[in-house]
């Protein structure tokens, strides 16, 4: 209904994400940043998206781990965004032991794990069930 609402573009992102639509997710991860004016994110997709289109969406995914963990030595990132992202590359032991991280921190990423489509390949596994005991849901 408003093309410039932001949270759109947020949700369209993390669609197209999950659907391998690459080059739409980050244009609407832009978007999203623009209408926010959101200053760190808007720098962040715009030194992603030219590694992504020299090197692909793994080397991509690998360039935001850095920056999200180079960002938390000076402010706070929440490590259930570096989570997402080695769960977006399938690494599931860095995932895990950064949404272990955001357990520790207590963190608003914890109560989405649920519901999350990145984390369906770990989902069986006990230490992604453990994690999820602490935050108040039951199997």
């Amino acid at each position: 209904m408003d093309p410039n609402f932001a949270g759109t573009y947020a949700d369209l992102a993390t669609l197209y994400r999950c659907q391998g639509h690459y080059d739409l997710w980050l244009d609407a991860w832009k978007k999203n940043a623009t209408l926010n004016q959101d200053q760190e994110d808007l720098a962040l997709v715009s030194e992603v998206l030219p590694i992504y289109k020299q090197s692909g969406y793994k080397a991509a995914v690998n360039r935001i781990i850095e920056l999200y963990q180079q960002r938390r030595e000076n402010s706070y990132i929440d490590p259930g965004f570096i989570a997402e992202e080695y769960a977006f590359l399938g690494d599931k032991d860095h995932a895990l032991e950064w949404l272990e991280k955001g357990y520790q921190e207590k963190t608003d990423e914890m109560a989405t794990l649920r519901i999350r489509r990145c984390y369906d390949f770990m989902r069986s596994d006990p230490r992604y069930k453990d994690l999820q005991r602490p935050v108040g849901y039951t199997w």
